[in-house]
Parts: C-alpha cells; sequence; structure tokens
C-alpha cells in the first residue's frame, strides 16, 4: 500500500508531489503496460518501490529550503532557490541530511500568520 500525506494545491512550491516525485514514479509506471485496473495498481506500486530513494532525499531537501525561502520573503513564490550542491555532496561522500532554517525567517513567517489570523 502507498500512503502520502494530501499537500495544499495552493502552494506549489511546498508541494512534495509537484517537485518531481509524482514524474518519476509516473515515468516507471509507464515503462509496464498495464491492461486492467489490477495491473496499473500493481505497476504503479512497483514503480513506487523501485523509485530512487536519493531522488526523494533530493526532493525532501528542496521541499525544506522552499519552505524556508517562502518565510524569508514573506509569502509568496519570489525567490531563487539555492543550490544545495546535493549531487554533489553525496558523490564525497558529504550528503546534505539535514536543512537548518534560520530563526529570523521562522520569525518572520510566524509574525505574516499572526497577521492573517486577525
Amino acid at each position: 500500500m502507498i500512503l502520502l500525506d494530501p499537500q495544499s494545491p495552493n502552494i506549489p512550491d511546498s508541494n512534495m508531489l509537484d517537485l518531481g516525485m509524482v514524474a518519476g514514479i509516473q515515468s516507471l509506471q509507464y515503462e509496464a503496460a498495464s491492461r486492467n485496473v489490477q495491473e496499473l495498481v500493481h505497476a504503479v506500486q512497483k514503480a513506487y518501490k523501485d523509485y530512487d530513494s536519493q531522488l526523494i532525499d533530493d526532493n525532501c531537501i528542496t521541499r525544506q529550503k522552499c519552505m524556508e525561502s517562502t518565510m524569508r520573503v514573506g509569502s509568496g513564490n519570489n525567490y531563487a532557490l539555492p543550490n544545495m550542491k546535493k549531487r554533489h555532496n553525496r558523490q564525497v561522500g558529504t550528503p546534505v541530511r539535514d536543512v537548518t532554517c534560520d530563526e529570523s525567517f521562522y520569525i518572520i513567517a510566524i509574525n505574516i500568520a499572526k497577521e492573517l489570523s486577525t
């Protein structure tokens, strides 16, 4: 069984599914010819299982940086996403595992959320 958390449709930069995961799984699923729903479900499950876990890690890190960038600019998507050099770091043996968020960006986001809720 495949379970994915619902994602906000209004914020594509923070939607994990829009960051390439669905396209990657779908491209693997298309490699299998499905003649009925059972075969389609099996093909999707196999594609999900075969999907490169490093790509999932990269998507998660990208999502975190999108969220941080959104907080930095105070909402919206008018920002440049920083290059994390994920593939290079993995190749030289120092993969990006954790992404920290500057506290000032977090405070900006909290203040904006408070303003919007009043």
